[in-house]
């Protein structure tokens, strides 16, 4: 279903599950914050890539999956912090776009993250997530939306303290959180982030599909495909 992403070579990916690390060992100086650093001046650079799937010749049977491809790079800085109406230190997260690296950045929005004892948080689109739940615990499971008006999202860590390696970037540990794991024979719904020691976010899946069911073939009639992968980050 999800091959065209093949096509345009975004992605290297691989959780190093063959280790012989212990899922449940942390890494050394661990403590609660180290997956979703919080400083001024950090920054990141992604990759991003996604396939839209329009409704053309959907009422062909059966029906003809046409696509459109979008490519560009993001970058997030954070550019200064403030105590929040909880009286609770936050980072306000200047984010940019351009379609290659040889362009200018364009200023997209801000967003807003913070850390508490409890969880991580971010303000996305003036939606505020529970991106990571403490302490980190496998199979762990809370409701993403718990702060916001959206319906609720079970999160789970699916994977912790696990290396990984993308776009030939090592990290020595990592948390896997699946946001939403929905299938049925006409919809299929996937939202993943992963977390890197030390780093912060390092790559994202979200994809959301209709689907249509004809002789044993399953088509996709509409929605979307969604990558995000980390390319650098600093200060």
């Amino acid at each position: 279903m999800f091959s065209k992403f093949q096509n345009i070579a975004i992605i290297t990916l691989l959780l190093l599950t063959a280790c012989s690390k212990d899922q449940n060992s942390a890494p050394e100086n661990y403590n609660l914050y180290d997956y979703f650093p919080l400083e001024n001046n950090r920054f990141w650079i992604y990759q991003c890539d996604s396939i839209v799937h329009t409704d053309a010749d959907d009422n062909n049977v059966p029906a003809t999956d046409s696509t459109i491809l979008y490519s560009y790079e993001l970058k997030e800085q954070i550019d200064s912090s403030f105590i929040d109406g909880e009286g609770t230190l936050s980072y306000r997260i200047s984010r940019y776009k351009r379609l290659s690296d040889s362009l200018p950045w364009q200023f997209i929005n801000i967003w807003v993250a913070k850390l508490n004892l409890q969880n991580a948080e971010r303000v996305e689109d003036n939606y505020r997530f529970i991106k990571l739940s403490f302490p980190i615990k496998l199979n762990s499971i809370w409701n993403g939306n718990a702060k916001n008006i959206l319906q609720p999202e079970e999160y789970r860590y699916e994977s912790i303290h696990l290396p990984i390696e993308i776009n030939n970037l090592s990290f020595d540990s990592s948390v896997a959180v699946i946001q939403n794991d929905f299938s049925s024979i006409i919809n299929r719904i996937y939202k993943k982030e992963i977390y890197a020691f030390k780093t912060g976010m390092i790559f994202k899946q979200a994809d959301s599909l209709t689907l249509r069911s004809f002789t044993g073939q399953v088509t996709i009639l509409n929605g979307f495909e969604y990558r995000q992968s980390l390319l650098s980050f600093g200060f």
